[in-house]
Order: structure tokens, then sequence, then C-alpha cells
């Protein structure tokens, strides 16, 4: 499976244990990580994949209340409305207070984090992408 991986998260440290975790997933992931939603808004426009096929797409979503220009709930519209059919996955601290606006927001994949193991993580994110 031909995986791509866009992260937007503006952590460094966060951005290295999220690309480490997906290439170890899907080893032959193509991963980029953008430290803001524009960034990464912007560099998607190359070609993206069916997440219903063979290859897909995955964009994760570093959830922050405060980000100057957009917040993780904004950027997953924003990729909704421009990719129907990629897989989008928001990671975040804040716990269920934000779980229902991110599914409305067109999450598939709403992970509290820090993650009970990488096991169960990875289990939950192919469990998504091969619906």
């Amino acid at each position: 499976m031909a995986i791509r991986v866009i992260i937007a998260k503006k952590d460094q440290g966060a951005q290295f244990f999220l690309e480490t975790f997906f290439r170890r997933v899907f080893s032959d992931a193509k991963v980029d990580c953008y430290s803001d939603g524009e960034s990464a808004l912007e560099n998607a426009s190359k070609p993206m994949f069916e997440k219903h096929g063979k290859e897909g797409t995955i964009v994760v979503i570093g959830y922050k209340y405060d980000s100057p220009s957009m917040n993780g709930i904004d950027l997953a519209r924003k990729f909704r409305g421009c990719h129907q059919n990629i897989c989008i996955v928001m990671m975040s601290g804040f716990g269920t207070c934000i779980r229902k606006e991110a599914e409305e927001a067109g999450v598939d994949l709403f992970m509290e984090v820090p993650f009970a193991s990488i096991g169960s993580a990875r289990e939950k994110i192919l469990q998504v992408i091969s619906q």
C-alpha cells in the first residue's frame, strides 16, 4: 500500500515522533511535516490518492486552540472541503471536549495523546484507512 502522510504539527519533537511512527507503520510511506496548517494545505496540492483504494493519503493534524491563523478543527474542515477521499487523523491532548467538533469537521479518527500503546494506535489507524 503506497501511503502519503502529511503531518501538520508545530512542535518539532512531536513531528519527529509522528514521522518515525508512520515510517514504521508504513515502511514505504512518503511523510511530509509542516509546522503550520497553511503550509500543509499549500503543499497538499501534490496528487492526492483515494482513501478507499489501494493507495491513500493520511493527514495527521495536531490540535491547538491557540493557533494564530487556524486551529486543528479549521484545518480539518479545509482539508475535507478540498479532498473528500483522504483519511484525516486528529491527535489531541484535549480529549473528549473536542471529539464531536472534530468529527463534524470531517475527521475520520480522533486519537487522544498520549497513546495507551503504539500498537493500539497503529491498529486504529490501519482499521480506519482500510474502510
